[in-house]
């Protein structure tokens, strides 16, 4: 049977299960909203006061450079509640955009902090935080060490833990990237992108299926440290 990783589905994300939860049972009001694929969910500036629980398809967190380059911050599923944070001045520092149709809830503000006050749902969310953070200290240490072809791999193994399906070695990323997407991800360009999958391929590091891409974590893991 395959074992799913941690977040690779709403059910096994604790805090989007409990905070789901809390709205099918009126606790916490989360009206359904859904937008195709290439809508913005939420943008830099934005002083909107809602956080997003995504309960279907996919979206991408992107931020943009003081030189103009486009970045992706990560990959967003179902389970994510994004739009907690805030700049000083009250305002979403990042833009959210689907990747495909998403269908998602939006929780007010006050709705979610009586959420977290509670001893159990706080005590979720810090170690969501403590996750995030790790995470993101991760992605830091990878583009300072590591140059860009070992800063794939790690990102490949980033998102396979996160959004993975795992049968024995393999494990099926669930939402499809293009080059173009991992490229920003990584800093590089989408040609180089191309060449390291190749060549990841050839080493045995990935397959390539129609499903989508197979990671084979264990020789990415290797790879990075290498």
């Amino acid at each position: 049977m395959p074992t799913t990783s941690y977040r690779s589905q709403l059910n096994d994300l604790s805090l989007g299960l409990t905070l789901a939860d809390q709205i099918s049972t009126g606790r916490v009001r989360g009206p359904v909203r859904r937008v195709p694929a290439g809508s913005r969910i939420y943008g830099r500036g934005d002083t909107s006061d809602w956080i997003c629980l995504i309960r279907i398809g996919w979206a991408k967190t992107l931020s943009t450079s003081p030189q103009g380059k486009l970045c992706v911050l990560g990959i967003e599923g179902p389970g994510s509640v994004l739009g907690v944070a805030k700049d000083a001045k009250g305002s979403r520092s990042e833009d959210i955009v689907t990747k495909t149709e998403v269908q998602f809830n939006v929780v007010p503000r006050a709705d979610f902090e009586r959420f977290l006050a509670t001893p159990l749902f706080g005590a979720q969310w810090r170690r969501h935080m403590i996750e995030l953070m790790s995470e993101r200290q991760r992605t830091i240490i990878s583009f300072v060490t590591l140059d860009s072809e070992r800063r794939l791999a790690a990102t490949l193994v980033q998102l396979g833990t996160n959004w993975g399906i795992t049968h024995d070695a393999s494990t099926r990323l669930r939402c499809s990237l293009t080059h173009e997407e991992l490229g920003q991800m990584v800093g590089t360009t989408r040609s180089r992108i191309g060449y390291f999958i190749n060549r990841f391929h050839e080493l045995g590091m990935v397959s390539k299926s129609a499903d989508g891409l197979v990671l084979h974590m264990e020789v990415l893991r290797r790879f990075v440290q290498g």
